[in-house]
């Protein structure tokens, strides 16, 4: 798993990142991103599984977690 410029992650990786736009695609078969809006939350307030290429745009004060994807700006 890696997470934009080939920094080794765990399978589940949640990070705040900055706002704006990124490229997400899979590694290999279906990934999975979701998106909180408070870390003490336990459930997503967005999860998308990725099959291909596709961009998402992040606010401030997002975090989130990835699966078996990579995404880059």
């Amino acid at each position: 798993y890696e997470i934009g410029l080939g920094i080794p992650a765990e399978p589940l990786f949640r990070s705040d990142i900055k706002e704006g736009t990124y490229n997400i695609k899979a590694l290999s078969g279906v990934g999975k991103i979701e998106i909180y809006s408070n870390l003490s939350n336990s459930e997503a307030d967005i999860t998308k599984y990725i099959e291909a290429p596709t961009t998402i745009k992040l606010k401030n004060k997002q975090y989130i977690t990835i699966t078996n994807v990579e995404i880059s700006r």
